[in-house]
């Protein structure tokens, strides 16, 4: 990812939403100039990040309109994510990590059309997305591939329904097998990267299995239910991995929790093939087994143990470790949601309608998007310097702000020190700065950066 691509934004919101089917092009007019206030400060909501009473007004009708959907909004953006994974790369293999979230309006006692989340107390919107991901130590986010949202019923499920009825009809689980269906049949050229679906135990489903195997896909699921695997002794399948000792040891991050920060930690690993039996379900019986290799990460003291079920073949202690980074990459869809959620304020919306949220999504859900890449990009490692990533007429304001040398500026420095544009305190007890005092120092260094442009040129 490129650091250069964050500089124009009228360029990346002309990208987004130029080209979208909103049944007018004045409406992408407007879509665009929305897609920049919003991308300016994505916290404070559409009251302020509008111009004038008149763009308010403007942003409220376009929201209203029924051929602005998310669904178009997104289809661009979500184009090119897919055709920018479907090129090789140095690692050729795209991760595709998938989640479910709840979007909170419950205190928002007028919006219309909401339905149940949680214990059903609550009102929203459930929101699956997926984002797409090349597992290099500092991940590269490529963009959003996919994102469905939905109300639920009233009611769950019918009173009467048995467990086993509840299971054959078409429940919510079936969104992760939707998902790769909609993004569609991975490809199959030899310098193609294979594309990995990752999830977790959510994704657990007899059906998803089969599903990827259809398409062309493969995955990285951790495992939630001890199914029974082919074996002499017909095993179930947690048991039998539980028994093989450990070949290998790995450190992982994980975050804080419980009160304790996060941190650094050693994980035992151990690895096999197994063959996973078919659910005895009715729809189940003529189907045949599922291949592929369990891989357990376990740590007692930390009370941590991941059973991960992969379809790319594990054959020694390296593939086993790929395979566990890359389950690790899986929390960057948790820090999506953060990003939409907290960073882009999208439950304080005041659309009256469950319509203009989801059109609002459309714009914020790849806001979100961009929030996560430039959080990810400050974590490149210290030893790259600062002169080799970053524009130089940015990097020559910011050391000349700071009394800093341009040679010796590391890349890390040069985000703390940008951070602090934006509000960071830079405390050693602060740790990495977060994406919104990020993002507020890349804007205000931005608009140095055009001031020194402009007042260069009027010089000359």
């Amino acid at each position: 990812m490129d650091i250069k691509k964050f500089e124009n934004l009228r360029e990346w919101s002309e990208n987004q939403w130029l080209h979208a089917k909103l049944g007018d092009k004045r409406r992408n007019v407007r879509a665009i100039k929305l897609g920049i206030n919003l991308m300016t400060n994505p916290k404070i909501g559409l009251t302020n990040q509008t111009n004038s009473w008149g763009d308010l007004k403007a942003a409220y009708r376009l929201c209203n309109e029924k051929d602005v959907t998310y669904e178009k909004l997104q289809e661009t953006h979500i184009k090119n994510t897919q055709n920018i994974a479907s090129h090789s790369n140095e690692k050729n293999v795209v991760l595709f990590i998938q989640d479910t979230s709840e979007i909170d309006y419950s205190t928002h006692k007028k919006t219309e059309n909401l339905g149940p989340i949680g214990d059903n107390q609550g009102k929203g919107y459930m929101l699956h997305t997926c984002i797409s991901v090349i597992p290099y130590d500092n991940p590269e986010i490529l963009g959003l591939a996919m994102q469905t949202a939905w109300t639920r019923n009233e009611k769950a499920y019918k009173g009467n329904e048995t467990r086993i009825q509840r299971r054959r009809r078409k429940t919510e689980g079936d969104i992760w097998k939707t998902t790769i269906e909609k993004i569609g049949i991975a490809p199959t050229s030899e310098k193609a990267p294979y594309w990995v679906s990752v999830g977790d135990r959510g994704n657990d489903i007899f059906d998803f299995f089969l599903a990827s195997k259809v398409s062309n896909w493969h995955y990285l699921v951790r495992l939630c239910q001890n199914r029974k695997i082919e074996t002499d002794k017909n095993k179930y399948l947690k048991d039998f991995i539980r028994e093989l000792p450990s070949k290998t040891k790995k450190e992982i991050k994980i975050r804080g929790r419980n009160g304790k920060s996060k941190r650094t930690i050693e994980v035992k690993v151990t690895w096999n093939q197994v063959t996973i039996l078919p659910p005895k379900i009715d729809k189940h019986k003529n189907l045949s087994a599922v291949k592929g290799w369990v891989i357990r990460v376990w740590n007692i003291e930390e009370n941590l143990e991941w059973i991960l079920f992969s379809s790319l073949p594990v054959e020694d202690n390296k593939t086993a470790l790929e395979k566990v980074d890359w389950y690790s990459k899986r929390w960057l869809i948790e820090e999506y949601h953060k990003c939409l959620k907290s960073g882009c304020n999208i439950e304080k919306s005041q659309l009256k309608t469950l319509e203009g949220l989801l059109s609002l999504l459309g714009f914020l859900a790849i806001v979100a998007l961009r929030l996560l890449q430039i959080r990810t990009l400050s974590r490149l490692p210290q030893k790259y310097l600062a002169k080799d990533k970053v524009p130089q007429l940015m990097l020559e304001i910011l050391c000349i702000k700071y009394n800093l040398s341009m040679e010796k500026l590391t890349i890390k420095d040069f985000w703390r020190k940008l951070a602090r544009l934006g509000g960071f305190l830079e405390r050693k007890s602060d740790g990495n700065p977060g994406w919104q005092t990020l993002w507020i120092g890349w804007m205000q260094l931005q608009t140095l950066t055009e001031g020194a442009y402009l007042g260069s040129n009027k010089c000359g």
